[in-house]
Formats: structure tokens, C-alpha cells, sequence
């Protein structure tokens, strides 16, 4: 799977690089770039709604697929979804909670404005230069790095959450 992966990076790291500036249309965007684990992402800032220390998590009563439990963030019971089908197959979501690891919670605002959040180990605010539609950009260069792009529909439907 990572090679797929880093094949795709590499790809649209190429294509990206080829292209005449003078072709499309460049804009400086926001985003938050964020790591777990090793991984690392990054997501448009306007769909962020806030990034806060680690909170504990509760248990669902029952499990949920996809859905390591919630926390409360000023009253408002918020899910807290799985990484796990962006991430590698040996990467060891419990371990990551357990060890400290995820210092992060990144809240985001799905459909009809409800909250969901996942853990991070890092998340920083970061501008680049972005072709101003990202409807077709599944990854950008960083510093020479390829970082995969998230969306919130990407998310929730890899989460198979309705958030």
C-alpha cells in the first residue's frame, strides 16, 4: 500500500513540477499540515474549526467501525474518527493513544455543521502556493516532500461516518 501511495505522490509531484506557471491559476492558500505518526497530511484551514491538546477519550457505549470514541469539547460530545485508512497496515492506532504519541486534536466541521475530530501527533498552521482548484490535487509539494491532501468528504467517507 505505501508503494501505491508513494507512487501517486511521485506522480503528482511530477506533474505538478512540469507544469507551466503560466497555464493555471496559483494562490497563496491556508492550511494545516498535521503528522500522525510518521505520516504526514495537510487540510484546507477553512475546514478546520479548531485545533486544541490532546483530550481523553471515552468509550462508545457499543463499538463503531472506524471510530476510535468521543470527547467532550465544552459540553458538545464530539466522535473522534479513525486515521487508520490513510495510514500504513502496521500502524498501531492504540499504541499511538497509549504512548502519548497523539498530543493533537483536530476538530473539523463535516456536513450540516457537525463536529468530528482525529488525533495528531503535530499540526501547524502553513501558506504555499496552490493551483486554486484542489478539486483535483490528491497531493502537494512540501520542501521537496510529497504531503497528502485531505478533504472532509474524503474522510468521511473513508470513515464510513455520516459526521
Amino acid at each position: 500500500m505505501n508503494q501505491q501511495l508513494d507512487a501517486v505522490f511521485k506522480e503528482q509531484q511530477d506533474r505538478l513540477s512540469h507544469q507551466d506557471e503560466s497555464t493555471h491559476n496559483t494562490e497563496q492558500q491556508s492550511f494545516l499540515l498535521f503528522s500522525v505518526g510518521i505520516s504526514q497530511f495537510i487540510i484546507p484551514i477553512e475546514e478546520i474549526k479548531e485545533v486544541t491538546e490532546f483530550i481523553p477519550l471515552r468509550p462508545y457505549p457499543l463499538p463503531v467501525p472506524k471510530h476510535l470514541g468521543v470527547v467532550n469539547i465544552r459540553g458538545e460530545v464530539v466522535p473522534v474518527i479513525s486515521m487508520a485508512p490513510f495510514l500504513s497496515t502496521d500502524f498501531d492506532e492504540t499504541k499511538f493513544i497509549l504512548s502519548h504519541q497523539a498530543s493533537r486534536l483536530i476538530v473539523l466541521t463535516g456536513s450540516d455543521h457537525e463536529h468530528f475530530s482525529i488525533l495528531a501527533s503535530s499540526a501547524k498552521k502553513i501558506n504555499c502556493a496552490m493551483d486554486s482548484n484542489l478539486a483535483n490535487q490528491t497531493a502537494v509539494t512540501i520542501n521537496g516532500a510529497p504531503i497528502r491532501l485531505l478533504s472532509i468528504p474524503e474522510i468521511i467517507e473513508k470513515s464510513g461516518s455520516a459526521a
